[in-house]
């Protein structure tokens, strides 16, 4: 007011600022968007190395033994059937069985020596590892996250950044003195419209 004494670097006059608080609100949102962001990217990353070292490290112990006990088992199961086979094949050749029956223990026995096959197929698929091709897309993978997650970090910058400058424009909004002194004049009242290098 007119008589209020005033120190160096006092607030003396206040420009409307609500749309510069509107700035500095919208900035610090996109701060907490790109933050959230970040942590999803680095979940993201975290889990693709993950998968990239299953990937590298093959089947564990546990996977190898287990294929291994499906072969033991397949190989049990065939000699079983094929002992079966055996038997209906000695009882057909003395007409003691229809050809029906034979025929239902040899295709049994042939299933269980595919199985056999398929089993053991398995066993080297286990033991031999991920192919090249899905290490390489594994490894792929983590350099995409890598690159999201980097820009995530951009991002979160860039918005502190943008936090910063809303803060220095709304800061600007409040005239301060340049020097101790007494106010003696007032050119305006709160509420109206000035222009640039008009006294205030």
């Amino acid at each position: 007011k007119e008589g209020d004494m005033v120190t160096v670097g006092q607030p003396v006059i206040r420009f409307e600022d609500a749309e510069y608080q509107a700035q500095v609100r919208m900035a610090s949102a996109r701060v907490a968007t790109s933050e959230a962001d970040a942590r999803r990217a680095q979940r993201a990353l975290e889990t693709a190395r993950a998968r990239w070292a299953e990937v590298k490290s093959g089947a564990r112990p546990q996977e190898i033994e287990s294929a291994r006990a499906e072969v033991e088992m397949a190989r049990q199961r065939w000699e079983h059937l094929e002992t079966e086979r055996l038997r209906f094949k000695r009882l057909y050749d003395a007409s003691l069985v229809a050809r029906s029956d034979y025929d239902r223990a040899e295709t049994e026995a042939a299933l269980a020596r595919t199985r056999i096959r398929t089993a053991d197929e398995h066993l080297k698929l286990v033991q031999a590892g991920a192919k090249a091709e899905a290490v390489d897309a594994a490894a792929a993978q983590v350099r995409e996250a890598e690159a999201e997650f980097k820009r995530a970090e951009t991002q979160i910058a860039q918005a502190r950044a943008d936090v910063e400058h809303a803060n220095a424009v709304m800061q600007a909004t409040a005239g301060q003195s340049s020097l101790d002194g007494k106010i003696t004049r007032k050119f305006v009242e709160p509420g109206e419209a000035v222009e640039g290098g008009m006294p205030l």
